[in-house]
């Protein structure tokens, strides 16, 4: 295995360990603007995201996302 392949295989065991244990989690209502759900990012996470934040999702299954906020 090389250091690439170690990295992915230790995130999806980090993951796997977040979708299975109740550890610490933010609950966020939902609104809905007509045609989307919207949730808001919590103040002292959106400050450290810079003038042009973004959100990659990638879907876990059906009801699961993983969210990594990015920015300048």
């Amino acid at each position: 295995m090389n250091f690439e392949e170690a990295r992915k295989l230790d995130r999806a065991l980090l993951i796997s360990r977040i979708m299975i244990h109740d550890g610490f989690k933010i609950r966020k209502s939902l609104s809905f603007d007509g045609d989307n759900y919207i949730f808001r990012i919590p103040v002292d996470v959106a400050r450290s995201l810079g003038k042009n934040p973004h959100a990659d999702m990638t879907p876990l299954s059906s009801r699961d996302l993983l969210i990594h906020l990015d920015g300048d």
